[in-house]
């Protein structure tokens, strides 16, 4: 197998024509005020725009390490330090069939079939109100991105990792990832958010996916940020005719997190399933909102949520069904369960439907507590003890919400984590 050399390519400076001049206006936007302040506003404006100075994107022992740990040898992966794709780290696929791509935004740029196809993404990006800002300031202050363009099946997983360091200290890092998938193609994705210590940075991420007719995207996005750090992520996904996206979310760490999802089944027989496991500690700060929009009939949409508070974390899960005029025999199905572990930690969850079609099934269940005394006092009194009992419902809350489909390494990640064990019966809302 070929891969790119192992050569620093140089930081681009200047984008194309096109792309400063829709910098430009998104910067004058910001500066005129004509919206409103996004989350955590206080805290974004003591940011700078992140720095394109070389020093600050080159690999670390610290990195190279971690790869070791969590990437599998023998996975593609792309590696972004601090807002800047890495090639020399990276591990990418040199050649693909009719006119693929698996690289950089500042790769892809360069190539004028692929710069047609980003620039149409950029030009058909609508931003909602809710993430207006927030994608405005994702544009004025672009570094890099993900570019994936895949006319056929990927033959091994491929694995994007954001590393953020001390010399982000003070930045914010803007990147924009794009996803486009040919008819009948495969990937297997996994993200990762990670950092080498506590660090002061905001990273602003836009990720944008178009899944073509019997398309099959299974996504893993793992968040261990360090403490200090803010997330701010938007992510919009169209799915064509008979074409599935399968998403998997895991948050740890002690960052603040603002994940915004927006699921497109614009196809008939399209289906998405969105599962997650939140595990706030610390100070932390999540709030999750996900939209579904059936726009065909026969679409499918499935939701699982888990979320663990402890100490002072507060955590929202906001999940909104649409169903369509004329988007008939659909399936929707919303379950959110949150369990707070101390008395100064805070959830909430709030699914939602918005129905305009008949001939439709739509489920939705949600609890927020604390773990079920009974069935602590049950396990006790058969000689488990109350920490280990604890982490028996623990698990078996998690591992309802795990997905069918996961790599082995990340079901690994998630076995040593929770100390996952086959035989402890799921739970569920059922």
């Amino acid at each position: 197998m070929q891969h790119v050399p192992t050569c620093v390519d140089q930081v681009l400076t200047v984008w194309p024509d096109w792309l400063q001049h829709m910098q430009q206006a998104a910067t004058q936007s910001l500066k005129s005020n004509s919206c409103e302040a996004g989350l955590w506003a206080q805290d974004w404006a003591a940011y700078t725009v992140g720095s394109f100075h070389a020093a600050q994107h080159e690999s670390t022992p610290a990195l190279q390490a971690w790869m070791q740990s969590h990437i599998p040898e023998d996975a593609y992966c792309l590696v972004l330090i601090n807002g800047v794709g890495c090639l020399p780290v990276s591990r990418l696929p040199m050649n693909l069939n009719h006119e693929g791509c698996i690289g950089t935004l500042q790769q892809c740029l360069k190539d004028p079939v692929q710069a047609a196809w980003i620039q149409a993404y950029f030009d058909q990006d609508n931003v909602s109100d809710v993430s207006e800002r927030m994608q405005l300031e994702n544009l004025s202050g672009l570094m890099d991105g993900m570019c994936v363009c895949l006319s056929e099946s990927l033959d091994r997983p491929l694995h994007v990792v954001h590393w953020v360091d001390a010399r982000a200290r003070g930045q914010i890092l803007c990147l924009r990832h794009c996803l486009k998938m040919a008819s009948s193609a495969t990937l297997d994705l996994t993200h990762w958010v990670v950092g080498e210590s506590a660090v002061q940075c905001g990273l602003n991420v836009s990720f944008h996916g178009d899944l073509g007719v019997d398309a099959q995207c299974h996504m893993v996005r793992i968040q261990d940020m360090p403490d200090g750090m803010l997330l701010m992520a938007s992510d919009d996904v169209t799915l064509a005719k008979q074409s599935a996206y399968d998403r998997f979310d895991l948050n740890l760490g002690r960052g603040q997190t603002y994940q915004r999802h927006q699921i497109n089944l614009k196809g008939t027989g399209s289906r998405c399933d969105l599962r997650g496991v939140f595990d706030l500690d610390h100070q932390q700060q999540m709030i999750y909102p996900v939209r579904v929009d059936h726009q065909a009939a026969h679409t499918v949409s499935n939701q699982q949520f888990c979320a663990l508070a402890k100490a002072e974390a507060i955590g929202a899960i906001e999940s909104r069904v649409i169903v369509r005029p004329g988007a008939v025999q659909i399936n929707s199905k919303q379950s959110m369960r949150g369990i707070v572990l101390d008395t100064g930690a805070q959830l909430k969850v709030r699914p939602e439907l918005e129905i305009y079609a008949d001939e439709v099934q739509c489920q939705h269940g949600a609890s927020v507590g604390a773990l079920d005394v009974e069935a602590l006092r049950y396990l006790m009194a058969r000689g488990i003890s109350y920490q280990q009992a604890r982490a028996m419902l623990i698990q078996a809350l998690i591992q309802g919400v795990l997905p069918d489909h996961i790599d082995p390494s990340i079901e690994a990640l998630l076995s040593q984590l929770y100390q996952l064990d086959q035989n402890i019966e799921v739970m569920s809302d059922a």
